[in-house]
């Protein structure tokens, strides 16, 4: 409709007028008599954990936690309350009375040293030896 009346400005960025006439669509169609008679069908089935899971997971993560016990203290305490703990870095900085800019660094680095370890916890080295 905006095209035809003139309202539509050619050099603006046609982004944002797809953009609304999409969410328009979408609104439409949630608020049509079709959508709100749909029925929601629950599969209660169990999936079996032993088919997602592949066969050498558990050693895998035995040589995780290896290589993760490796690393120093000041590593495992940054990254347990980054990703365990689910703080954020400024938070993680003002309890180690560290400025955020280093607790950045620091994650940064345990996560090269975790990453250096690759082959470790894949089980590479041990194939190799």
């Amino acid at each position: 409709m905006s095209v035809k009346d003139g309202r539509l400005v050619p050099d603006a960025d046609p982004g944002g007028f797809l953009y609304r006439v999409a969410k328009n669509k979408w609104l439409d169609i949630v608020r049509s008599a079709a959508h709100k008679h749909m029925k929601v069908v629950h599969d209660d089935r169990e999936l079996d954990p032993a088919t997602d899971v592949p066969d050498d997971i558990e050693e895998r993560i035995v040589r995780l936690r290896g290589v993760y016990d490796k690393l120093d203290d000041k590593c495992r305490a940054v990254l347990d309350q980054f990703y365990f703990e689910r703080k954020d870095l400024a938070t993680i900085a003002a309890g180690m009375g560290v400025e955020e800019e280093s607790i950045r660094t620091i994650k940064y680095r345990c996560m090269m040293k975790l990453r250096a370890f690759r082959k470790a916890i894949s089980g590479e080295e041990q194939n190799e030896a």
